[in-house]
């Protein structure tokens, strides 16, 4: 074990080292190139929030901002469990650190159980199916137990903007619905369903959350998920909550039973989300063989007509029981600021660090998602740390954890924004910056997500992105308050933000998202991109939030 940590402390030194020779003129892949490789390695066991290798990684960032002589603006206390609960303790030493630090509960399932009951030639043939090879549960809930009537309910969306409504015309009160996974026209982006519906909805990263939210809105009891049956590659999931599996529990005669993913929620909050389970392609299969038409055909009919036509499932009922274990932890985000000469103006400049850890003998390293929006974010820092004159107003430079839990760190921040005592004029969010989706052949494109009050923001974006020496095919898309990344809790708060993000591929959310496949000249140009976003806003304040 003594060995294991030198032989750590040195590669952090040599990764310092290294570090150290950033031009302060643009930065450059070295700038980032060993932070990515240091922060995706196997010495941090995939980054999960609250466990050994997530402490490591903000450990890591944290004496990196050290090292650049970023003023920590964390806190001056921590929290310890004690026997009536979590109690505040005052931090020993420094006035204050890097870490902003707040309580979780985490959230697992101490029994779970879901069947079926199908009614055939006048008797009922009750199927008890297996956890975590017939079925998951992925959202958190309460300990529940129910017996109640499935309804499908298509993709479970409903969006007045969009003229889209699967809940149209059917009563869910009290029952089961039952959904498919995604959005509409996914498995053909050609298809109207995509053009009008699907291709929107991704964009804005409307996520199983949201599908959550809608069913309980409409009185729903429980959610049960299935796979679109139509799509062949992972490469086309969209961002969709805790929807991740290497090898899927959908697939026949495969399943990953040591996977098992815990929800986490701040403490006090409640149980807020609705029972949420996905369901593999076989039971899936028999499920659907009691209504009125086959998953496919349905989904191929709904991609033409984009309109969704929901059905009850006869003669079946779902009968399924939940126990909830909890633990409380403890967990921080990283904060370190370069005071400007106006302290009361800040830009934020963010990335989650968290990622999805180990699962059995596998480690989710997380190259892209999101060590390479944690290693743009560092080396904006370096490049600022650098200069010998003060930018016009703060830079805070924050690393997020819990993003994968459900943006907890970053909304954890926004809660508490009246301790920075400064006004946050914009955001910056980098967020998977170092892949193509395969639909990117040229590896030329970039998603920048900014809010659609904000007119006068995207031209400038647009016009910044002209003018450096390789411009991107911009994809400028309208981001908001219930997006799937953290720029979400500050547009929810009003702030005007900048949201990057190069694209899904097929190794997203699997242990195969690694170093070696990250694009390092594509990540280059989108954090010099990103620079000149930052030294306009710096300039141009007044202009940031124009319509």
């Amino acid at each position: 074990m003594k060995r294991n940590f030198l032989v750590l402390a040195f590669l952090i030194g040599l990764i310092t080292s290294l570090l150290g020779q950033t031009n302060k003129v643009e930065i450059k892949v070295r700038d980032f190139e060993g932070h990515l490789a240091f922060l995706s390695s196997g010495w941090f066991e995939g980054r999960e929030t609250g466990e050994n290798g997530g402490y490591m990684a903000a450990d890591y960032i944290a004496s990196q901002m050290s090292r650049m002589g970023l003023l920590p603006i964390g806190d001056r206390v921590a929290y310890q469990s004690g026997q009536t609960g979590l109690l505040k303790m005052p931090l020993v030493g420094s006035d204050q650190v890097y870490n902003q630090f707040f309580p979780l509960e985490r959230y697992g399932a101490g029994v779970a159980s879901l069947g079926l009951e199908i009614a055939k030639e006048g008797q009922s043939i009750r199927y008890l199916l297996k956890d975590s090879t017939d079925f998951r549960f992925v959202l958190r809930s309460g300990s529940f137990e129910l017996d109640a009537s499935p309804v499908f309910v298509g993709y479970g969306v409903a969006s007045e903007e969009l003229g889209y409504d699967d809940y149209k015309g059917i009563d869910v009160r009290g029952k089961v619905v039952v959904l498919i996974s995604g959005f509409p026209g996914q498995d053909d982006v050609n298809s109207l369903a995509w053009k009008k519906v699907g291709s929107v909805l991704e964009r804005k990263g409307f996520s199983n959350e949201e599908k959550a939210q809608i069913a309980l809105k409409n009185g729903a009891s429980m959610v049960i998920e299935v796979r679109n049956p139509l799509i062949k590659s992972s490469s086309q999931m969209p961002l969709t909550g805790t929807a991740i599996k290497p090898l899927s529990i959908y697939a026949d005669g495969v399943s990953d039973e040591q996977y098992s993913d815990l929800e986490f929620c701040f403490p006090n909050s409640g149980d807020s989300e609705i029972p949420w389970a996905k369901l593999n392609r076989y039971w899936a299969s028999r499920l659907f063989g009691q209504g009125e038409t086959r998953l496919e055909d349905w989904i191929l009919q709904n991609d033409k007509s984009a309109r969704s036509s929901s059905f009850v499932f006869n003669d079946t009922r779902i009968f399924s029981k939940y126990q909830v274990r909890k633990s409380n932890i403890m967990v921080s985000n990283l904060l370190g600021m370069i005071k400007g000469e106006d302290t009361t103006k800040t830009i934020v400049i963010g990335a989650h660090y968290d990622h999805l850890g180990r699962r059995g003998d596998g480690i989710y390293y997380g190259s892209d998602d999101n060590a390479s929006g944690t290693a743009g974010m560092l080396s904006l820092a370096e490049y600022w740390s650098k200069r010998d004159a003060k930018p016009k107003y703060n830079l805070l430079f924050a690393a997020w954890t819990g993003e994968e839990k459900g943006k907890l760190g970053s909304k954890w921040f926004v809660k508490e924004l009246k301790s920075l005592r400064s006004e946050i004029i914009l955001y910056m969010n980098f967020d998977m910056i170092s892949r193509s989706s395969p639909f990117d052949v040229d590896c030329d494109s970039i998603s920048v997500g900014i809010p659609q009050n904000c007119t006068n923001l995207k031209t400038q974006v647009g016009r910044l992105n002209a003018q450096i020496a390789t411009p991107f095919k911009l994809d400028q898309w309208n981001s908001g308050a219930h997006g799937g990344s953290d720029y979400a809790p500050f547009i929810g708060a009003g702030v005007p933000a900048v949201a990057f993000f190069s694209g899904f591929h097929a190794d997203y959310h699997t242990p195969t998202d690694r170093f070696y496949k990250a694009d390092l000249t594509k990540m280059n140009r989108i954090v010099n991109l990103a620079n000149q976003i930052i030294i306009w806003a710096l300039e141009n304040q007044k202009e940031i939030g124009k319509p």
